[in-house]
């Protein structure tokens, strides 16, 4: 089933992004020149490194038996990244970095 379009007030052929031959892009800088790039978020990507490390050494490292018969490095990189993932996630949205 086909569906039909609406003509536009431009004519046959304009589209609802093309308005009479107006770019969809956004407006140019006024000066000219490209927009500034936004700095990169060195504290998320630390506290990522932190849980990349931390829980690689939590998984080799050699732990005595926890609940359900598995060590306790497991125990601590699944729930304890759960926790840690939460709370870098609202440090970001509160603070922005």
């Amino acid at each position: 089933m086909r569906l039909k379009r609406k003509r536009e007030p431009g004519g046959a052929g304009a589209s609802a992004n093309s308005r009479g031959g107006e770019s969809a892009r956004a407006p140019a800088d006024p000066q000219g020149g490209e927009h500034p790039r936004a700095p990169a978020p060195t504290t998320s990507m630390v506290l990522m490194a932190v849980f990349l490390v931390g829980g690689s050494l939590g998984l080799v490292a050699r732990w005595p038996a926890g609940p359900a018969n598995l060590d306790w490095g497991v125990w601590t990189v699944v729930y304890g990244g759960y926790a840690y993932v939460v709370l870098a996630a609202l440090f970001h949205a509160r603070t922005g970095r």
